[in-house]
């Protein structure tokens, strides 16, 4: 339940609701779940495979097999761009604009085609878990902290008038 799907619905929300920081929400987001939650969930999956080895091997292999990871060599090797203001050549320029702007109907694409491969019976135990999850505990989590922060932006008066009667 670590990976939530920032791209294609938290994004347009934000934008809808906050514009003016929308875009670096979503590329911080983005960083610290390709930098910090990927990592950890890579480690945690080589513990699991059960080679036994001590804990520094562990890491090591996990780092390796990261290192190998094309999405986290393209933020390598693309971070100095922009500050060194390179930019892409017209042509490519195109292209990587013509896949961003299809990628939400690929991606539904993809995810229909992966549900349809899916045997039905028997997932009931694994779906059950993450359903209850994603939709009750992240939502009551999310709706929680965005009351929270609306608290933080009225008046005084208001806040307290909703903590007891007025």
């Amino acid at each position: 339940m670590s990976c939530a799907n920032s791209g294609f619905i938290g994004y347009p929300i934000l934008l809808l609701t906050l514009p003016s920081v929308a875009g670096v929400v979503l590329a911080l987001n983005m960083m610290v779940a390709n930098l910090v939650v990927i990592p950890l969930v890579l480690l945690l999956a080589e513990r699991g495979r059960g080679d036994g080895g001590r804990w520094h091997a562990v890491v090591g292999k996990a780092f390796v097999r990261l290192a190998a990871n094309p999405l986290l060599i393209a933020i390598v090797a693309a971070s100095p761009c922009p500050p060194l203001g390179w930019r892409l050549p017209a042509a490519v320029a195109r292209t990587v604009d013509l896949f961003a702007l299809s990628s939400s109907a690929l991606s539904l694409f993809v995810i229909g085609g992966t549900l349809v491969a899916l045997p039905m019976r028997g997932l009931g135990r694994k779906i059950v878990p993450i359903a209850i999850g994603k939709l009750l505990l992240a939502s009551a989590g999310g709706g929680a902290r965005g009351v929270r922060a609306a608290g933080a932006g009225m008046p005084r008066s208001i806040r307290r008038c909703a903590r007891r009667p007025c």
